[in-house]
């Protein structure tokens, strides 16, 4: 899967979804998405293994089970391998992140 095909997939989910970022004046839950690290393997000018990561943070004003179950439903349906990683307030933006990582093949 690229990640052009996986932005496709991850549009589809019941939340509004950002990339890299989204408007602070969006009310949450808000999925946001974006690029790893790139562990591709190359020899001789050729990608002999290519595995990009992609991160995906649901963002809510609270613990929210009800959404990051939701979310981890849809990646089920979706056949998107992530597996939650980390969740963390950020008192700052009033808002609670659920890191989701995972690898494009």
């Amino acid at each position: 899967m690229t990640y052009d095909d996986f932005i496709e997939r991850i549009k589809e989910v019941d939340f509004p979804t950002y990339e890299a970022d989204f408007p602070k004046a969006k009310p949450p839950p808000v999925v946001v998405y974006q690029k790893g690290v790139d562990k591709s393997i190359h020899a001789d000018g050729i990608t002999v293994f290519h595995q990009e990561e992609v991160i995906v943070n649901l963002c809510t004003t609270r613990t929210d089970t009800v959404s990051r179950a939701k979310l981890e439903k849809f990646f089920i349906e979706k056949s998107l391998d992530l597996k939650m990683v980390d969740s963390y307030w950020i008192p700052e933006e009033n808002f609670y992140v659920t890191e989701y990582r995972g690898y494009l093949l």
